[in-house]
């Protein structure tokens, strides 16, 4: 029987197996339809890939804009199959087929609701290889209290032994910790931020097409996401008409901004439309994608984001890397924007948003600028590749090494 020294040289030279690791990153989704999720891939294959330690596979679902959005991965072999019955979930027995093909040496898994997380599983079962879950943020209380009877079957038919099974659990908060733990009393956790690159603040010079004359004397606030329900966007509007009837003075010098897509806020479209026809000094900008969403955040005074629940917001990160500071609410799992005065905190109540958005509606140019290099000082010294890579092969690392002890 092998020695444990002897282990963990099998386990290190698997690490340096043709010079790098080979990593399989699986998604339910690799496009905009899969929000943040897709994008956190995205930084994290980008972090990766400059630590010149990996060698990268993607696995996903095919959806209608992959083919176009593709790109922006580079050279990274993407497998994507083809998925059945729900979009929400998507039963894509070709994913399980991709996966035994191919010689990862271990598979991250981001995001867990959706059929990938079944054919990360059956891949684990079958191989032996170890998985890494990263829930972003959906073991929350608030997301599990939603479609409950689906969420249970799940679990008891796979995802709970595959969290069992993980080699690690890759968390974003120290929120997103206890919500795990509260679900897997005693699941490994390693808290790894999302990396972001610090963005140019004045992206070429260019302005959104959003912009127009009216907005180059005001402070101008945007909200940069999924439009949703639990992103406090109604109470936002609920906020914005208190000000404008309240402060008509402070209202004149303010915009509202809603950059994103609409996903199932009933009656959301028609409530901007009417507070626009009263007020004119709010407007739906739609999503916002590539040059236009560095655009849109670089222009913003501030970046809203009222949320209910969260995992960890990139669209917050993002915001402070083109300088930008926000207005979020605890449930952003961002405490440190708060402490490094890159943040203002408001409640997720009409009249805690309202709150904010007078304070950041008199601000002080001087105070504004303190806050823009604040938020872009933070990303520099917590999201850098650097870090993010570094923490990452560590967990890759142990998961091997703890592999080769058990064989």
């Amino acid at each position: 029987m092998p020695s444990d020294e002897e282990k963990l040289l099998r386990a290190v030279g698997q690490l340096a197996k043709g010079g790098n690791v080979k990593i399989g990153m699986i998604a339910g989704g690799l496009s905009r339809l899969n929000g943040g999720v897709s994008e956190a891939v995205r930084l994290l294959t980008l972090a990766l890939k400059e630590s010149g330690q990996t060698d990268i596979e993607l696995f996903t679902t095919k959806d209608a804009y992959l083919a176009q959005e593709r790109a922006q991965f580079g050279a990274l072999p993407i497998h994507a199959a083809h998925g059945f019955g729900s979009p929400r979930y998507g039963f894509a027995p070709g994913m399980v087929r991709q996966l035994l093909a191919s010689d990862i040496d271990i598979l991250h898994v981001h995001g867990i609701w959706t059929f990938h997380a079944a054919a990360a599983w059956l891949w684990h079962r079958i191989s032996g290889k170890p998985v890494v879950i990263a829930p972003h943020g959906m073991l929350e209380p608030w997301i599990l209290a939603r479609s409950r009877l689906l969420k249970w079957l799940v679990w008891h038919l796979y995802l709970r032994d595959l969290f069992r099974r993980a080699a690690g659990v890759h968390v974003l908060t120290v929120k997103e910790e206890a919500d795990v733990q509260a679900v897997v009393p005693g699941a490994a956790c390693t808290l790894i931020a999302h990396y972001v690159p610090l963005r140019d603040a004045d992206p070429g010079g260019e302005m959104p097409a959003w912009w127009d004359a009216r907005h180059a004397k005001a402070r101008v606030i945007v909200f940069f996401g999924r439009l949703h329900a639990k992103k406090g966007v109604m109470e936002l509007c609920d906020a914005w008409e208190q000000l404008c009837r309240q402060s008509p003075d402070l209202a004149g010098r303010s915009r509202l901004v809603f950059c994103g897509w609409v996903d199932g806020v009933a009656g959301f479209e028609d409530r901007v439309a009417r507070l626009g026809e009263e007020f004119g000094n709010i407007t739906f900008a739609g999503p916002q994608y590539g040059a236009d969403k560095w655009r849109s955040l670089s222009a913003a005074s501030f970046m809203i984001l009222p949320s209910h629940s969260e995992g960890l917001p990139l669209s917050v990160v993002e915001a402070w890397s083109a300088g930008t500071p926000t207005i979020m609410t605890e449930a952003c799992n961002l405490p440190d924007g708060f402490a490094a005065g890159a943040a203002l905190m408001v409640e997720p109540a009409p009249p805690g948003i309202l709150a904010g958005l007078l304070h950041a509606a008199q601000m002080p140019e001087a105070e504004l600028a303190i806050m823009r290099d604040a938020a872009r000082q933070l990303v520099v010294e917590h999201y850098s590749a650097t870090a993010v890579a570094h923490k990452t092969m560590v967990l890759y690392q142990q998961a091997l090494y703890q592999q080769a002890l058990d064989q």
